[in-house]
């Protein structure tokens, strides 16, 4: 389970993995992934921009599980829907909310 002070946010599918978000000393936060496995425990951070901040607006895993889908705002409060590979550390952007001016 994440240590006390860090927010889990959203269980993982049956591979015993949970996704969360970890606070930083810089008052930011950043997506990581802890795994359960019978030889210990693995964490593993998101050392991608869209992964740290303030403005991680809620994650989820995909159905085939290997993924992290998560939305986040940028400074113009746009918000933007990236997915996570977190044995790749790949980022990638799947869509992005209009700021509807």
């Amino acid at each position: 389970m994440p240590c006390r002070g860090q927010h889990r946010l959203k269980a993982s599918t049956s591979r015993d993995r949970f996704a969360f978000l970890a606070p930083l000393a810089s008052r930011e936060k950043q997506l990581q992934v802890l795994e359960k496995k019978a030889d210990g425990d693995r964490l593993l951070a998101c050392s991608a921009e869209p992964c740290r901040g303030s403005k991680i607006r809620g994650l989820r895993w995909t159905s085939a599980g290997d993924k992290v889908v998560f939305a986040s705002a940028n400074a113009f409060n746009e918000t933007t829907i990236y997915s996570w590979t977190p044995h790749e550390d790949g980022v990638r952007a799947l869509a992005t909310e209009p700021l509807g001016f």
